[in-house]
């Protein structure tokens, strides 16, 4: 037993897969637009005006 031994990883490598976003019109607590990604991250919407 080595008390540097390397983890195990996998040999193989993932193919990467294409991320895909949808809008949830009333997602956000308050009531706003949010924006939710297929790998589990999620954005608020900011609103500006010109």
């Amino acid at each position: 037993m080595s008390l540097h031994a390397e983890p195990d990883f996998p040999n193989h490598v993932m193919e990467d897969e294409a991320v895909t976003y949808k809008v949830l019109e009333k997602g956000s607590k308050r009531g706003g637009k949010l924006l939710v990604s297929s790998n589990g991250y999620s954005n608020g919407v900011k609103v500006t005006y010109p």
